[in-house]
């Protein structure tokens, strides 16, 4: 019983294994180098860029970034000396990428939120978030600096592709099925609209109760901000669901400032957790 004990052992043992120096080499760095090859170069053309790209580069380089930090955890390179810092970067600039990414969604509709506010006050609110997106961008591009450098200091950092590939993919438009799912009538279930109504002004008491209670100078902590990204997230899809593309939503317009308030709430509360 015991010899079988310690073969089943040998046997789940033999599942995970530490590559020797020259398998690190000849194996890992190789598939590190064409698991890279893209996100370096997208890096590479961000610094040079002299303008703030679209959202859809914030979106190649954050799949490109998750990408990486996948196959480096799937190696253990958090564990290991000499990959360890570069992972840590790749993952900062996953997440600094989707905070951006939020940014550029709340900027390009925002018009389009019908937001209930004074001129003033939506002035205000755009100059803001125009601030703290170059404050990210800037942040950005100091990573991606480092993280080049890195590249070339542990021996990755793989040839550029040409320019025009980025471009082209950047500029591309992405085609959708048309959203007629949910182009019906619902005059029959108004209550629908009475209970995101009441969730939607029960969130917000809550979220004013939070402001009152917790000095806005004290940083909440993460599990703060997932509750009510949550809460919003969850408000989004119930509108979506029972009003997006309605004859109530036409009859009633201001459903769709609702909508945009909601998705704006939410959009801030992703960024307050990426960062």
């Amino acid at each position: 019983m015991d010899r079988e004990n310690k073969q089943n052992k040998n046997k789940s043992q033999s599942l995970l294994q530490i590559m020797a120096e020259d398998e690190i080499k000849k194996i890992f760095i190789p598939k590190l180098k064409n698991s890279t090859k893209n996100f370096f170069y997208i890096l590479h053309y961000f610094v040079l860029l002299k303008k703030i790209p679209s959202s859809n580069f914030f979106f190649i380089l954050s799949k490109e970034s998750d990408n990486v930090e996948i196959f480096l955890d799937d190696y253990g390179a958090r564990n290991n000396q000499k990959f360890y810092y570069f992972g840590e970067l790749v993952a900062s600039t996953r997440w600094i990428t989707i905070a951006i990414s939020h940014y550029t969604h709340i900027l390009s509709r925002i018009d389009s939120y019908n937001l209930i506010f004074e001129d003033n006050e939506k002035k205000k609110f755009i100059s803001y978030l125009e601030k703290e997106l170059q404050i990210n961008i800037s942040s950005l591009k100091i990573f991606a600096k480092e993280i080049l450098s890195t590249g070339k200091e542990i021996d990755i950092l793989s040839p550029y592709k040409k320019e025009t590939e980025l471009q082209k993919n950047e500029k591309s438009v992405k085609k959708i099925l048309p959203p007629d799912i949910y182009q019906k009538t619902i005059s029959d279930k108004k209550e629908r609209i009475f209970d995101i109504l009441m969730k939607f002004l029960e969130t917000g008491e809550k979220f004013e109760m939070f402001m009152k209670k917790y000095d806005i100078e004290i940083e909440p902590s993460e599990e703060i901000l997932e509750d009510f990204r949550s809460s919003f997230h969850r408000l989004q899809a119930l509108y979506d669901t029972y009003i997006k593309n309605t004859d109530i939503e036409e009859r009633i317009p201001i459903l769709v400032s609702l909508r945009g308030h909601i998705s704006i709430n939410l959009h801030l509360f992703e960024i307050g957790r990426a960062l």
